[in-house]
C-alpha cells in the first residue's frame, strides 16, 4: 500500500472529482497580468492541489453601491468581467488550471457594499476592532434595507451564475472572521436586524445565506459546487462551535464544502511563533467535531497542515475529508511529485514567512515559486568556487552543482549554516531550524567538494584557476552612534543566541526591529527581565496576516517591557541614558493602516470624505502607499535613565564587500551575492543565488 494512499485517494462531490485531497487557498497574486497568474495557478495545480482558488473579478454597470459623488464602490486593480478580451482570458485561466486535473473555484470575496452594512449600532467599531481584517471594515456604516440585502443575494448568485458559464467548478463564498456581511449575518452580536434576516436563534440569523444558496441553485442547479469559508467560532461574545454546527446543517442541503477557518486571520497564517513543530492544526478539533455531529458538509479545515505523514493520519483516521493547504504548494515546486515517490525528507521546509500571501507573490526557501523563466543548461561544466559557508552560499553552491558543474564550498569555521545557526536558536523559530537541518543534509548528500576550517585568499583561488569564484562573505553587525556604544561589555544581538546564561537577570535590548524584537521575547522567554529600546512606535509583528496573535503574545510575555520613541544619548556600564517623546499619538498598524478600503495591498483611494480614516501607519499619496510622519505636535521629550546588568545591541549589519573585493578578477566570472551585496533575510539570501546560479 502507498505510503500516502489517503492523501492521494480521489474525492467525488456532486460528480465532480477531485484528484486528491489536497486543496489550495486563495493566496498570491490580485490578477495584473494575466499570463503570470494564469501560469501560477496553473503550477499550483500541476504541484498537487486538487481544488485550486482563483480571485474575484468586478462587473462593470452591476454595482452593488456608489459614493455620494456618484461613483461605483470598486476595487479599481481588479479585471472587469464585463469585458469580452477580459473574460477570455479569465476563462483561460479557468481551462489552464483544469488542464492539470484541478478543479477550479473562484472566491467571491469583497463581492459586497464596502459603505453599507447588515447593522448600525452604537458600539459597532468597537466590536470590529477585535478582529485584524475586520478592523479595515470597522467604521459605522448605514444598515442596508431588506429589500437591499435581497438585491445582494441576486447580484451574488447572478455572479456566481456567470462565474460558472465562464467554466468555473465552484464559487467560495468569503464568511470568516467578520469581515463580510454574510459573515456578520451569523453573527448574534452583529446581527441586530429586526426583519426576516435577523433573530435570536442561529436558525434565524441563517436566513440571509440561504436565500444566496437558494438562488444559486435555481439559477446554476447542481452542475457547480458550493464552499463556505467560515469561522468554527466567533470572538466572544458571539456564536460558538455548537452554534456553528448547528448553522452547517441548517445549509448542508444546500452547500458542498465548509472551509474552516479560525475566528481571525492570525491562524490562518500561522508562524512559528503562533504553532509549535508538534502542535496539531488548530482547526482540525471543528472538523472532527462537525463530522461527529453527523453533518454531510465536506470538512476542509486551514492551517499548519504541512507534514505528510501527519496528513496521511488525520485523513486515515477521519478526522477529516480534505485539507487546505497554500504554503506547502510554494514552498516546494515539485511537492506532489516527492509524495508520489514517497520521499517526504526531500520536502523542502516552509518557513511560514508569508511572503507568498502577497500581491507580488514569492518564497523565501524556492526562488523558483514565482519565477516562470524556462533557463537553458550550461554549455560546458565550469570549475566554480563559492567563498562562504552561509545560506546564500550553500544555496549558490547547491543550485550550480545541480546545473552540472564542480563546486567548491570554502568555509573559514568548522559549521555550515551562517547566521542561521543563530537565528534558529529560539524556540520559536523552528521553521528556521527546520530548514536548516534541510540544507546541510542537501550539501552532505552532495558532489560539492566542502572544505571546513579553510578561509580562501587570493593565492589560493590563483592556484586553483577557477572558472568562477561567487562570494557569500556575509555581513558583520554594526555599533550605533552614540557615546559609549563601543565598550566592552556591550552584546551584539546575534551573539547572544546560544549565549544566553552568560548575560545576567535585567537585561535592556536597544532596536525595536525584527532581530531586537525576537532577541528580546526570547531573553524575556527564558527568564531574564528585558527592557526593548526603540526609536519609533514599538511593532510586535513581522507579517500583517499574523498582527494580533503575535502581538498578545509579546505584550503578554512576564518580564517584558518596551519603550518607544527613545533615542539613546549615552552607554555607561550598568546604566543607559535616554530622550524620551511622549505624547505622540499613536498610529495604527497593520490591515487598518490606510483607512476602509486601504488593506496595503489594494491602492484604491476612493473613501468618502465623510469617513474618519484612522491615524495610520501607511498613507496614500501620489498613487502609492508611504509611510506617515509621526504626529509630534504635543509631544514631550523626558531624559530617562535604566539601569541593567546586560546590554544587547541591534543595530543593523553592515556587508563585508571590500572583503569580497580581493577576489575580484581572479577568474572569467565574479559574482557577489547576499549579505555580502546586502544585509537581509534568507528570502534576499536565496534569490540572490538563484539569481547568480542560473547565470553560471
Amino acid at each position: 500500500m502507498h505510503r500516502y494512499h489517503k492523501m492521494l485517494e480521489p474525492l467525488t462531490i456532486r460528480g465532480k472529482k477531485l484528484k486528491n485531497r489536497l486543496a489550495a487557498s486563495k493566496f498570491g497574486p490580485v490578477y495584473s497580468d494575466f499570463d503570470f497568474d494564469t501560469a501560477y495557478l496553473k503550477r499550483i495545480g500541476e504541484n498537487g492541489a486538487a481544488i485550486v482558488t482563483i480571485a474575484f473579478g468586478s462587473w462593470s454597470g452591476r454595482d452593488l453601491e456608489l459614493l455620494p459623488d456618484g461613483r461605483p464602490v470598486r476595487f479599481p486593480d481588479l479585471m472587469d468581467l464585463t469585458d469580452p478580451v477580459v473574460r477570455e482570458k479569465y476563462a483561460e485561466m479557468i481551462r489552464q488550471i483544469q488542464s492539470t486535473g484541478s478543479i477550479v473555484t473562484v472566491s467571491l470575496m469583497l463581492n459586497e457594499p464596502i459603505y453599507s452594512g447588515l447593522s448600525s449600532f452604537d458600539g459597532y467599531e468597537d466590536i470590529m476592532k477585535q478582529g485584524e481584517y475586520a478592523q479595515i471594515m470597522n467604521f459605522r456604516k448605514r444598515e442596508m434595507t431588506t429589500q437591499e440585502l435581497e438585491h445582494m443575494t441576486d447580484e451574488l448568485a447572478w455572479r456566481a451564475k456567470d462565474l460558472h458559464d465562464l467554466g468555473a467548478d465552484m464559487v467560495t463564498f468569503y464568511m470568516c472572521y467578520r469581515s463580510s456581511i454574510l459573515a456578520q449575518s451569523l453573527s448574534p452580536v452583529l446581527n441586530r436586524r429586526t426583519d426576516r434576516f435577523g433573530g435570536r436563534t442561529m436558525r434565524e440569523r441563517a436566513a440571509l445565506t440561504r436565500e444566496l444558496f437558494e438562488k444559486m441553485r435555481a439559477l446554476c442547479g447542481d452542475d457547480i459546487l458550493i464552499e463556505i469559508q467560515t469561522s468554527a467560532e466567533e470572538d466572544q461574545p458571539g456564536y460558538t462551535s455548537d452554534d456553528w454546527v448547528e448553522y452547517c446543517h441548517l445549509v448542508q442541503d444546500l452547500v458542498d464544502i465548509v472551509q474552516i477557518r479560525a475566528t481571525g486571520c492570525s491562524w490562518e497564517h500561522a508562524t512559528g511563533m503562533l504553532l509549535g513543530r508538534e502542535s496539531e492544526p488548530p482547526m482540525l478539533r471543528f472538523a472532527r467535531k462537525l463530522k461527529e455531529s453527523g453533518c454531510t458538509l465536506i470538512t476542509a479545515p486551514v492551517t499548519g497542515f504541512s507534514d505528510p505523514d501527519k496528513i496521511e493520519k488525520y485523513l486515515e483516521d477521519g478526522d477529516t475529508d480534505l485539507v487546505v493547504m497554500a504554503r506547502r504548494f510554494v514552498s516546494d515546486n515539485d511537492f506532489i511529485r516527492k509524495i508520489e515517490n514517497e520521499t517526504p525528507e526531500d520536502l523542502i521546509p516552509c518557513l511560514r514567512c508569508n511572503e507568498c500571501h502577497q500581491p507580488n507573490p514569492s518564497c523565501a526557501v524556492n526562488p523558483r515559486a514565482a519565477d516562470l523563466t524556462v533557463y537553458p543548461s550550461p554549455q560546458k561544466v565550469k570549475k566554480v568556487a563559492v567563498i562562504g559557508g552561509g545560506i546564500a552560499g550553500m544555496a549558490a553552491a547547491l543550485l550550480c552543482e545541480r546545473r552540472g558543474h564542480d563546486v567548491t564550498l570554502y568555509e573559514k569555521s568548522g559549521a555550515l549554516g551562517g547566521q542561521l545557526l543563530k537565528a534558529c536558536v529560539p524556540d520559536f523559530k523552528w521553521p528556521v531550524r527546520d530548514y536548516l537541518d534541510f540544507v546541510l543534509r542537501k550539501v552532505e548528500t552532495s558532489g560539492i567538494h566542502v572544505l571546513m576550517n579553510t578561509e580562501a585568499d587570493p593565492e589560493t583561488m590563483k592556484k586553483e584557476n577557477y572558472d568562477v569564484i561567487v562570494c557569500a562573505l556575509g555581513s558583520e553587525p554594526k555599533s550605533i552612534p552614540v557615546e559609549g556604544a563601543d565598550q566592552p561589555f556591550i552584546h551584539f544581538a546575534d551573539s547572544i543566541f546560544g549565549h544566553e546564561d552568560e548575560l545576567g537577570h535585567k537585561v535592556v535590548v536597544i532596536g525595536g526591529a525584527d532581530t531586537g524584537r525576537e532577541a528580546a521575547l526570547h531573553l524575556a522567554r527564558l527568564g531574564h527581565e528585558v527592557t526593548m529600546i526603540t526609536r519609533k512606535q514599538a511593532k510586535f509583528w513581522h507579517d500583517n496576516h499574523t498582527q494580533k496573535a503575535e502581538e498578545e503574545a509579546f505584550l503578554h510575555q512576564p518580564g517584558l517591557t518596551y519603550i518607544e520613541h527613545a533615542q539613546v544619548v549615552r552607554i555607561s556600564e550598568g546604566s543607559i541614558e535616554l530622550a524620551v517623546k511622549y505624547g505622540i499619538p499613536r498610529q495604527v498598524q497593520g490591515f487598518a493602516a490606510v483607512g476602509p478600503l486601504g488593506m496595503g495591498f489594494v491602492p484604491t483611494p476612493l473613501v468618502p470624505e465623510s469617513l474618519p480614516l484612522p491615524n495610520g501607519a501607511m498613507m496614500f499619496e501620489n498613487g502609492q502607499f508611504c509611510p506617515r510622519p509621526y504626529d509630534e505636535t504635543n509631544a514631550v521629550t523626558e531624559n530617562r535613565t535604566l539601569t541593567f546588568d546586560s546590554l544587547v545591541v541591534s543595530g543593523g549589519r553592515k556587508s563585508n564587500m571590500d572583503k569580497a573585493e580581493q577576489f575580484r578578477g581572479l577568474a572569467g566570472e565574479y559574482y557577489v551575492i547576499g549579505d555580502c551585496v546586502k544585509p537581509g533575510d534568507i528570502k534576499a539570501a536565496n534569490a540572490s543565488a538563484y539569481e547568480v546560479a542560473m547565470k553560471i
